[in-house]
């Protein structure tokens, strides 16, 4: 029998044991499989072991610190801490950093920028009219 034939055949065999969906289904956890998650995360020491975790029960790591920063707000820091706070099991920081600028500076900013971008045009072309830019 020709490869290409079996390999079809393989995949029909897998489809009919696993069917798709013809939508996808939003996945819920309870509260204990959290718990129970969250509990192994902590007891994880060697390096890999958070991803290995997170593979072996299809998990991404933004939804687990979600679950973490529900059960434990206090455990994750204030808004008031710097930069340099990180979780280590999760890799993620701990800052909420939103910055916000005003219209008012993004347009003084931006007024900024352009007087720049005249000034090499300027020069530029004060170099192209005196025989060119040299090296």
């Amino acid at each position: 029998m020709d490869k290409s034939i079996k390999s079809a055949k393989a995949m029909i065999r897998k489809t009919e044991m696993h069917p798709v969906a013809d939508r996808a289904t939003k996945r819920h956890f309870s509260e204990s499989y959290k718990a129970r998650i969250l509990r192994k995360l902590s007891e994880c020491t060697e390096r890999g072991e958070v991803t290995k975790l997170l593979r072996r029960e299809h998990l991404y790591d933004s939804l687990v610190y979600r679950w973490k920063k529900n059960q434990n707000p206090e455990a994750l820091g204030s808004e008031n801490t710097h930069d340099g706070d990180n979780d280590p099991k999760i890799g993620r920081s701990t800052k909420v950093r939103i910055t916000k600028t005003s219209p008012d500076a993004r347009s003084s900013k931006l007024q900024v920028l352009v007087q720049v971008q005249k000034m090499i045009i300027e020069m530029i072309g004060n170099e192209l009219n005196n025989g060119g830019i040299k090296d």
